[in-house]
């Protein structure tokens, strides 16, 4: 099924062997025909043919997908989103994993080192003295010239 179309199968009529003919031994109508899914048609004899049946059968989507690239974050995976504007399925595929958080130091305030994710809003406060190693040296040198900033 294409978007907007309606499915209306000619099903193979006969009566005693014989076939018979749409529009002058029968007309056919249908039901819920315009969506994916189960829908059916109704066979009602005319002429010289009185009576009716209903058969289902099933509508199948030739699905138009449109992608959506969904990016990794820092605390999120990556993904490709799949959706068909026609029957609405949807589906992910290739996941990445989250990047997890890229935090340089940005501020030193009353023996706080403050620190910014690069990527993101995230930021986070750190004692001082966490950041001093066993010779004694910081690792709070922003600008790699050896002396803290």
């Amino acid at each position: 099924m294409v978007k907007d179309e309606l499915c209306e199968p000619y099903p193979e009529i006969r009566y005693n062997g014989k076939l018979l003919e749409n529009g002058v031994d029968y007309v056919l109508t249908y039901a819920n025909n315009t969506a994916p899914g189960t829908a059916w048609v109704n066979i009602t004899g005319i002429g010289d043919y009185i009576g009716s049946a209903s058969r289902s059968f099933t509508v199948y989507c030739e699905h138009n997908y449109i992608e959506t690239i969904i990016e990794p974050s820092c605390v999120s995976q990556g993904y490709n989103h799949y959706y068909c504007d026609i029957c609405n399925n949807s589906y992910n595929d290739t996941y990445t994993t989250a990047l997890g958080h890229s935090y340089e130091l940005s501020d030193f305030e009353n023996g706080i080192a403050w620190f910014d994710c690069i990527r993101c809003e995230s930021c986070y406060g750190d004692a001082f003295a966490n950041h001093i190693n066993e010779r004694g040296y910081t690792s709070l040198d922003m600008n790699g010239d050896g002396i803290i900033n």
